[in-house]
C-alpha cells in the first residue's frame, strides 16, 4: 500500500513541476525572444515480483515477469529554441535574429544574451536596451562600410551622420501571377444519354436497362451458365476474355460460335431495343445466363427465364449505349435507361428552351421536332437559344451534352431548361438539367506599388499592373505614377 501511495505522490509531483512549466509559456506568451519549455518525464525504479519463465519440453509454457513500476520523476526540462514569428514594430532600432544566435549585451563588467531585440538609443547616441540600460555589443563599420576586425564595443550611432540623397536607380518586384488568369466561360453539362445498345458498340461501355453502367473493364471474363434439362452438366465451359475495343457482335459471335462447337442448336441475335435474343431449337435449357464475377449490373442484365423450351426464344433484358449525336430523339433514353418519352403522336411537338445569358433571361426558343429529328438537331438549337457564336455545343464520349459560352462574365451562362409544350414531361426536364462545371470568369489583372525616391530625397509611389496575355504563358505589365507624374519611357513591358 505504501508502495502505491508514493507512486501516486510522484506522479503529482512530477506533474505539478509540468503545470508550473506550462503557466510559465502562457505567462510569457506576449515577451519578445521568449522561448518556450516543455517537461520530460521518467520512469523510475521497477520491482520485479516474479521473474519470467521459459517453456519446458513436453510440459508447460514460459510465463511472463511479474513486474510493478514505483512511480515518476522529472526528467528534463528543456528549451525550445525553434524560430519565432517576427512582428513589424515600426521602430528602425527594434531587432531581430532568424535563425540562431544571441544579441550581446555588456554591463561595464560582463556580457549577457538575449534573442529579445527591443533597444533603442541613449542620451549618448548608444543603442542599448531600454528596459535594463545594458549596452548592445558590434563591431563599426568605417566610413566606407567595411567592417574592421578587432574586439565588439559599445554600438554608437551619430546622429549627425546622414547619407546624401540618391535618386533610385532600379526597382525589384517579386512574386507569383496566377497561370490560370485568362477569361473563362461557362461550361454546362446534361446527364448522359444512352440509346438502344448496337453490335458496333463497345461491351465497356455499354449499360443495362436500368442503373447506369455495367462497368465492365478489358480483362472481365464472362462465363456462359446453363444446362439442358435434367442434365447438371453445364452446357459449356468457354469463356470470352474483354478487351478494350470488344464489341457487342464480338460477344455474340463467340456465343454463336461456341453453340456451334458444342453441337448445339442455339442461335443468338441482338434485338432493336438491344437486348440479346436467345433462340433455342435443342433441348430444354435451364437456368441460362452470362456472368462475370463480382459485376452485379451485368449478371442482371443477362439473366434469362429459368426455362427456354425447344422451339423458343427468349430474350435478355434491353441494354443501353451512350447516345451519339446522329440517334433519333425518338430513340433516346435518360442516364437511367427510361424513354424521353416525347409524345409524337401529337404530329409535331414542340419542346420549350430557355436559360440566362449575363444574368438575363434569353427568349424563349421553340422548336418542333419529328420523328427524324436528331439529338444533334437539338443541340445545335441550344447553340442558338443561348447566343453562342464561338463554342459548338458538343457531345462527349458518354453521351453528355456540353455547353460553353462565351468567355467573360457577360456571357455567363446558367438556369438552362427543356421542356415540352403542353405537357408535363418531367422525364424529358430532368434529362436536361445542366450541371455547372466551370464558372464564367473575366480576365484577372493583379497590381502592386513600391516606394521610388528622387535626387531630393522624396518618396514617390510607382504602381504596377499584370494583365496575362489570352491563351499564353505571357503577361503584360503597365506602370503608373501617383501626383500626376509623367514616365518618358519605359513604363510598360512584357514577360
Amino acid at each position: 500500500m505504501f508502495k502505491s501511495l508514493y507512486s501516486g505522490v510522484s506522479g503529482l509531483g512530477a506533474n505539478l513541476t509540468n503545470l508550473d512549466v506550462i503557466g510559465n509559456n502562457i505567462a510569457n506568451s506576449n515577451t519578445v525572444g521568449f522561448k518556450s519549455g516543455r517537461v520530460t518525464f521518467n520512469e523510475m525504479l521497477t520491482q520485479t515480483i516474479k521473474s519470467a519463465s521459459r517453456p519446458v519440453a513436453g510440459g508447460l509454457g514460459g510465463t511472463n515477469p511479474q513486474q510493478v513500476g514505483l512511480g515518476t520523476q522529472v526528467g528534463s526540462i528543456d528549451t525550445n529554441f525553434n524560430q519565432g514569428n517576427f512582428q513589424t514594430t515600426g521602430k528602425k532600432t527594434d531587432l531581430a535574429i532568424q535563425g540562431s544566435g544571441f544579441f550581446i549585451l555588456n554591463d561595464g563588467a560582463s556580457n549577457v544574451y538575449t534573442r529579445a531585440g527591443i533597444f533603442g538609443i541613449d542620451s549618448e547616441n548608444t543603442l542599448v536596451n531600454p528596459s535594463t540600460g545594458l549596452r548592445v555589443q558590434g563591431v563599426m563599420a568605417d566610413a566606407d562600410g567595411v567592417l574592421p576586425t578587432g574586439p565588439m564595443t559599445d554600438i554608437v550611432i551619430d546622429p549627425t551622420l546622414v547619407v546624401p540623397a540618391q535618386p533610385s536607380s532600379s526597382v525589384s518586384l517579386m512574386g507569383n501571377l496566377d497561370s490560370s488568369s485568362d477569361a473563362k466561360p461557362t461550361i454546362m453539362q446534361s446527364p448522359s444519354f444512352l440509346a438502344a445498345a448496337e453490335g458496333t458498340d463497345l461491351l465497356t461501355s455499354m449499360s443495362g436497362q436500368m442503373d447506369g453502367v455495367m462497368n465492365l473493364r478489358a480483362g472481365d471474363v464472362i462465363k456462359i451458365n446453363g444446362h439442358e434439362a435434367g442434365v447438371s452438366t453445364d452446357l459449356s465451359t468457354a469463356t470470352f476474355t474483354v478487351a478494350s475495343d470488344s464489341t457487342y457482335d464480338d460477344l455474340v459471335n463467340f456465343l454463336n460460335s461456341t453453340m456451334s462447337t458444342e453441337g448445339r442448336a442455339i442461335t443468338f441475335n441482338i434485338g432493336g431495343s438491344g437486348e440479346l435474343t436467345m433462340t433455342n431449337n435443342d433441348a430444354d435449357i435451364e437456368a441460362f445466363s452470362l456472368s462475370v464475377e463480382a459485376k452485379t449490373l451485368f449478371n442482371t442484365n443477362f439473366t434469362f427465364p429459368s426455362n427456354v423450351a425447344n422451339g423458343t426464344s427468349e430474350s435478355s433484358s434491353e441494354l443501353r449505349a451512350f447516345a451519339e449525336s446522329t440517334d433519333l430523339l425518338a430513340d433516346l433514353y435518360d442516364s437511367t435507361g427510361d424513354p424521353l418519352d416525347i409524345d409524337f403522336s401529337v404530329g409535331t411537338p414542340t419542346l420549350l428552351i430557355n436559360g440566362d445569358v449575363g444574368g438575363e433571361a434569353v427568349t424563349e426558343r421553340s422548336v418542333a421536332v419529328t420523328g427524324t429529328s436528331t439529338l444533334g438537331d437539338l443541340m445545335q438549337e441550344f447553340q442558338f437559344a443561348l447566343g453562342i457564336n464561338s463554342n459548338p455545343v458538343t457531345l462527349n464520349e458518354t453521351g453528355q451534352i456540353m455547353v460553353t459560352g462565351e468567355v467573360g462574365t457577360a456571357g455567363s451562362i446558367g438556369k438552362i431548361s427543356l421542356s415540352e409544350q403542353g405537357i408535363e414531361n418531367t422525364t424529358l426536364s430532368n434529362a436536361f438539367a445542366y450541371n455547372e462545371i466551370q464558372e464564367a470568369s473575366d480576365l484577372k489583372t493583379y497590381s502592386m506599388s513600391t516606394t521610388v525616391y528622387d535626387s531630393l530625397g522624396g518618396e514617390h509611389t510607382i504602381s504596377f499592373e499584370f494583365e496575362k496575355v489570352p491563351g499564353q504563358n505571357e503577361w503584360i505589365w503597365t506602370a503608373s505614377m501617383d501626383g500626376g507624374e509623367e514616365i518618358l519611357s519605359g513604363g510598360s513591358g512584357r514577360i
